[in-house]
C-alpha cells in the first residue's frame, strides 16, 4: 500500500481520547482549551492534544513520538492512557505519568483506534491519532487543581528564584515531571510545557457537533480552533457511519472496543474496506487493520483547514 506521506514533512501530530461513561455508555471526547494569550487567535479555543514536532539532537520527532509527547505534556500526564496503567495507585487521585515513553511505544505498535492522516499541501501533513482511555469523571477538577498550583509556583520562582513547597505541594507536586527541584528540594523551575492548556473537559458528540454548527454564533460555551474543526468533523462523520458493536464493547478494557459499519444490522467484512470512496469529502479513503484489530482511516483532502 502506497504511503501517501511520501516525499512530505510533518507539521504535527496529535492525540485524540474519547471514551464510554460506564453508566450510560455514552461516548465522550476529552478536548483541552488553549492558554490565554493576548492577541492569538487560538487563545481559549478547545482542540485536541498535539503539536509541531521538535527537534532532539539532530533528529526530528515522528509521528508517533510527537503525539505522545504533546498528550502527556497537555494533560499534564494526569490522564492514564489504559486502565491497567500505574495500577499500585489504585484510583486517579494521584496519578501522574513520569514522561511519554509508554505512550510513544503503544502508538508505534498500532495500539489506537484509528488514526486520520491529512495532507496540507504539497510538503506538509499532519496525523491525528483517536484512542480509546478510561473514562474518569474527575479529569477536570485534577487537571484543574494541577495548572493552578504550577502556574503559581511557576510565577513564584520567576519573581524570587525558588518556590518552598508546602505540606500539600510536597504529596502532589514534588514528584511532578514539569517541576525541577535543588538539593534543598526547594522548586527551581516548572516546565512551561505543561501549562498549554488552561482546561480539560469531556465534551459530547452533539456539544461538538453544535461547535461545529455555529453559523449564527455559539451554541455553547465551546468555541473549537479553526484548526481543529475540519478534523473533528471528518472524526464525528466515522462515529457517526458505524454502529457499535455491544457484544464486543467493555468500558473497563478498550483493547476489544471495535466500531463496525452499518450494514443492515449484519456485521460486515473488513477486507471490503481495503480502499473506498469517502462521499462526504470526496477523496479517497485507506484503512487498514490496527494490532487491537481497529480500523486506521488515512484521509487525503487537502482543503483540511489546519494552519500551522
Amino acid at each position: 500500500m502506497t504511503d501517501i506521506t511520501d516525499g512530505r514533512r510533518l507539521a504535527g501530530a496529535s492525540v485524540l481520547p474519547y471514551s464510554c461513561d460506564p453508566s450510560h455508555n455514552n461516548i465522550y471526547f476529552l478536548l483541552g482549551a488553549e492558554r490565554k494569550l493576548p492577541r492569538w487567535h487560538d487563545s481559549s479555543k478547545w482542540s485536541d492534544f498535539g503539536g509541531a514536532p521538535k527537534k532532539k539532537k539532530g533528529f526530528v520527532e515522528n509521528d508517533a513520538e510527537c503525539a505522545g509527547r504533546e498528550f502527556h505534556e497537555e494533560t499534564l500526564g494526569a490522564v492514564k492512557w489504559h486502565k491497567d496503567e500505574d495500577v499500585s495507585k489504585g484510583n486517579n487521585v494521584n496519578f501522574v505519568r513520569q514522561n511519554s515513553l509508554p505512550i510513544i511505544k503503544d502508538l508505534e505498535a498500532g495500539n489506537f483506534h484509528f488514526k486520520m492522516v491529512t495532507l496540507i499541501d504539497d510538503d506538509r501533513y499532519y496525523t491525528t491519532y483517536v484512542k480509546q482511555v478510561p473514562f474518569d469523571a474527575s479529569v477536570q477538577r485534577r487537571t484543574n487543581n494541577l495548572l493552578s498550583s504550577l502556574g503559581r509556583i511557576r510565577m513564584d520562582v520567576k519573581n524570587s528564584g525558588f518556590h518552598e513547597l508546602n505540606s500539600y505541594e510536597k504529596t502532589s507536586i514534588k514528584e511532578h515531571p514539569s517541576v525541577r527541584l535543588n538539593a534543598e528540594d526547594q522548586c527551581i523551575g516548572v516546565s512551561k510545557d505543561y501549562l498549554e492548556k488552561q482546561s480539560l473537559q469531556w465534551l459530547s458528540i452533539p456539544q461538538i457537533q453544535d461547535c461545529l454548527d455555529d453559523e449564527n454564533g455559539p451554541k455553547n460555551n465551546y468555541v473549537l480552533r479553526d484548526s481543529f474543526k475540519g478534523r473533528v468533523q471528518n472524526i464525528l462523520d466515522q462515529f457517526e457511519s458505524v454502529r457499535l458493536d455491544t457484544e464486543k464493547i467493555s468500558t473497563d478494557n478498550i483493547e476489544i472496543t471495535k466500531y463496525l459499519p452499518k450494514d443492515n444490522g449484519k456485521q460486515t467484512n473488513f477486507e471490503q474496506f481495503e480502499n473506498i470512496k469517502f462521499d462526504s469529502i470526496g477523496t479517497d479513503q485507506r484503512r487498514e487493520f490496527g494490532k487491537d484489530g481497529s480500523i486506521f482511516g488515512h484521509f487525503t483532502k487537502e482543503a483540511s483547514g489546519f494552519h500551522q
